[in-house]
C-alpha cells in the first residue's frame, strides 16, 4: 500500500534534514512511500535545504513533490495544499520540525489495514527538546481511555479538552478532503481540534493506535514559546473556535459549564500579563496552577488524575 508522508513546514531550516530522515529511515518500503512538502513561505533557508536533499536522496521514494508559497497562508491551508498533491489513499502528517518512529508508517499501515472502517487514526508521541531528551509520552492512560468510548463519547470529551495528539495523525486523503472538506483554512493558527469536531459530529469514530509513532519537539511554535507563557493570537484564536465550533454543540448546561471556565482562565491569563508581563517563567507558572483552581475543567482533569494514580 502506497503511503504519502506531508511535511508541513514554516522556517524549519534547522530541524527539516532530521524530520526527512527520519522518513528515510523508516522500516516500511521506501518505494511505496511518497514524500510530498508544502513551505509556507518561509523566509529563512528552508527552501534550499529541502531541495539539496531531495537532489541527493530522491531515487529510493516512489515520488517526491513540493510546494513553496511566497506568502504565508497558515498551518491549516499548508495542510491542505500538501494533501491536494498527495497522490496514495493515505496520509502522514508531519511538521518539520518532528521526527517519524522506524516503524510509524508500518505500524499505521497494519492497523488500517485490519480495520476496513477507520478513517483516521492517532497513536502515542513522544516529547523531546532540542537537546533530544525524552520528557514524556502523549496521550496520558485517561486520553486512552477516551478513544475507546463511542463517537458521541468521544465529541462529549473533545468539547472539553483537545485529547487528541494531533503530530500522530494518519489519516485517509479522499475522506480529509472530500467528506470532511479539508481544514478550515479561516483558523490559520490550529488546524487540528476544529477537525476532530467536524469528524465525531458527522458520527465518525476516531481510532488508536496504542504504539508510539512519532517524536514531537517541544519548543518553539505557534502554542508555546520559551519566551511567553501564552500566544496572544493563538489564544484569541482559540476563543473565536470555541464560539463557532464548540458552544454550538454543546447542550445548554454544558456550554454554561464550559463559558464559565473559559471565562476563568481568560481572567487568569490577563493576571499573568499584567503582573509578570506575559513572561513564561516559574511565577507564571505557579499563578496560573493556583487560579485554575477556580476552573471545574482544570479541576475535574486533576482529580481524574489523582484517582487514576492511586487506583492504578
Amino acid at each position: 500500500m502506497n503511503v504519502s508522508v506531508c511535511v508541513i513546514c514554516y522556517n524549519s531550516s534547522s530541524t527539516i534534514v532530521e524530520t526527512l530522515d527520519s522518513i528515510m529511515n523508516q522500516t516500511y518500503p521506501l518505494n511505496l512511500i511518497e514524500i510530498v512538502l508544502s513551505d509556507d513561505g518561509s523566509t529563512d533557508n528552508t527552501k534550499s535545504i529541502i531541495l539539496d536533499w531531495i537532489d541527493r536522496n530522491e531515487l529510493p521514494f516512489l515520488r517526491v513533490s513540493w510546494n513553496f508559497s511566497e506568502i504565508n497562508q497558515g498551518v491549516s491551508e499548508n495542510c491542505n495544499l500538501a494533501i491536494k498533491l498527495a497522490s496514495s489513499n493515505w496520509v502522514k502528517l508531519i511538521a518539520g520540525d518532528d521526527l517519524l518512529m522506524r516503524n510509524c508508517i508500518s505500524d499505521n499501515v497494519e492497523y488500517v489495514k485490519e480495520k476496513p472502517n477507520c478513517k483516521i487514526v492517532f497513536s502515542k508521541v513522544q516529547r523531546f527538546n532540542n537537546d533530544c531528551e525524552n520528557i514524556g509520552i502523549r496521550p496520558h492512560k485517561l486520553d486512552q481511555i477516551k478513544f475507546s468510548l463511542n463517537t458521541d463519547e468521544q465529541l462529549l470529551q473533545m468539547l472539553n479538552f483537545n485529547f487528541i495528539p494531533a503530530p500522530s495523525s494518519f489519516i485517509n486523503r479522499i475522506f480529509i478532503l472530500n467528506t470532511m472538506g479539508g481544514f478550515n483554512s479561516i483558523y490559520k493558527l490550529i488546524e487540528d481540534r476544529p477537525m476532530w469536531l467536524k469528524i465525531l459530529s458527522s458520527g465518525h469514530k476516531i481510532h488508536f493506535l496504542n504504539k508510539v509513532t512519532i517524536k514531537y519537539r517541544v519548543g518553539e511554535s505557534i502554542s508555546m514559546s520559551n519566551e511567553s507563557f501564552y500566544n496572544v493570537k493563538f489564544r484569541l484564536q482559540q476563543n473565536v473556535i470555541y464560539e463557532n465550533e464548540i458552544y454550538p454543540r454543546a447542550s445548554n448546561y454544558h456550554r454554561l459549564w464550559l463559558k464559565y471556565d473559559r471565562y476563568i482562565e481568560n481572567i487568569i491569563l490577563k493576571i499573568i500579563q499584567v503582573t509578570t508581563k506575559n513572561k513564561n517563567n516559574k511565577k507564571s507558572i505557579y499563578i496560573y496552577r493556583l487560579c485554575s483552581l477556580f476552573r471545574p475543567a482544570y479541576v475535574s482533569r486533576i482529580v481524574k488524575l489523582y484517582v487514576h494514580r492511586i487506583t492504578r
